[in-house]
């Protein structure tokens, strides 16, 4: 199960490979949660809610975090270049 009290600091000290894994699990218990819903079962509807914003908010971290290392890569080349 994914932790729900992830705070954005705490997922933005993950690496980007353990956010994929993080969303990979949360997709799996979102389709666990729609199935027990659609059947009846749910024992808590609104964590469905919660599932999602927490896949959306991994998600936004990950994207930051590709966003500087690319900004990274970026100015390591530029530099490369300019003292060349």
């Amino acid at each position: 199960n994914v932790r729900f009290t992830m705070k954005p600091n705490e997922i933005r000290n993950l690496t980007l490979d353990e956010l994929e894994d993080e969303v990979t699990k949360g997709r799996e218990e979102l389709l666990d949660l729609r199935l027990q819903t659609s059947m009846g079962q749910a024992s808590n509807p609104r964590r469905i809610r919660a599932v999602k914003r927490n896949i959306a908010r991994l998600l936004t971290i990950a994207t930051e975090k590709q966003a500087l290392e690319q900004q990274a890569l970026a100015s390591q080349v530029l530099d490369q270049r300019m003292s060349s």
